[in-house]
């Protein structure tokens, strides 16, 4: 049987095409996270949730791709585009680069 999460975390999640950050919030796990900015990003269109994988930075190219960070709790976003605020929330952790997967 598979172990469920029990705690949750915040993260945020900035698009690498873009460079803005698609979604904020707490989920179980960086995919949680990835499949959260799908259907909720006031960044773009919502989508049906993708499934994701983790990949190597260095892989990223010119794809599409998630990067996401852990954020503090008490950290408040309210412009996806602001710089000042995107910089905020890329110095904490990297979480890893995450990419949806082709089916």
């Amino acid at each position: 049987m598979p172990k469920l999460a029990t705690s949750w975390q915040k993260f945020a999640v900035i698009e690498q095409l873009t460079g803005y950050m698609w979604w904020i919030g707490d989920a179980r796990d960086p995919i949680d996270a990835c499949k959260n900015a799908d259907l909720h990003s006031p960044m773009a269109a919502p989508v049906e949730a993708r499934e994701f994988e983790q990949i190597d930075g260095s892989r990223i190219g010119s794809q599409s791709a998630y990067a996401v960070y852990s954020v503090p709790a008490g950290l408040l976003v309210t412009d996806g585009a602001d710089d000042v605020q995107i910089d905020a929330v890329t110095s904490p952790a990297l979480v890893g680069y995450f990419r949806a997967i082709d089916r």
